[in-house]
């Protein structure tokens, strides 16, 4: 049984991570093609709670939340091996993002830590998801599916996959940064009432 004040992952932080991957997988939803020649590549909102657990909570929350959507999303899209490559690949993003995030969160403690961490969550974003675009993930799709790239593997990083990740990094962090300032100035606000 879980204790309220001995045990190091609370009935409380226990809710709070339930209900932030919960948002996280209704957030995947809420998503868009950002590329016309890969709309396959959707940007979504989901990245947003799996931050906000960790910068809030802990890294671990984080970690759980990011895992919590991808199941949740994996069951409630379908079973599929095909299913599963592209949700590996969702949480290997989110996966980046939180340990980038949280690495920057710990070494920068000045004004420029927001950028930073955008930048550097973006740099990050973009090279695990090229590399693993090039040598895992592309290739198994074309082996499963039979798909045929209508230009090589490398013109599909550089033109899809990197391009799809720099936007998708520079805009959960900003969004990121927008609503952790705003979840702050509110917390400011109840604390002097």
């Amino acid at each position: 049984m879980l204790s309220s004040t001995s045990s190091r992952f609370s009935l409380k932080n226990l809710v709070q991570v339930s209900i932030l991957g919960g948002l996280a997988y209704l957030l995947t939803y809420l998503s868009v093609p950002i590329l016309p020649m890969a709309p396959y590549m959707k940007l979504d909102f989901g990245d947003i709670p799996i931050l906000l657990a960790t910068v809030l909570l802990s890294t671990r929350s984080g970690l759980i939340v990011a895992l919590l959507r991808a199941v949740l999303y994996f069951v409630f899209t379908g079973v599929s091996l095909i299913n599963m490559i592209g949700i590996s690949a969702l949480l290997i993003a989110s996966l980046t993002i939180v340990l980038s995030v949280t690495l920057v969160n710990k070494l920068v403690q000045n004004n420029a830590k927001y950028v930073i961490m955008i930048l550097f969550e973006t740099v990050m974003l973009t090279l695990v998801m090229s590399v693993l675009n090039y040598f895992v993930i592309t290739p198994l799709y074309i082996n499963l599916t039979g798909f045929k790239l209508s230009f090589s593997l490398l013109d599909s990083v550089l033109y899809t996959v990197a391009p799809f990740n720099i936007i998708k990094g520079l805009f959960i962090g900003i969004v990121f940064v927008i609503v952790y300032n705003r979840s702050n100035a509110w917390e400011k606000y109840k604390e002097k009432r």
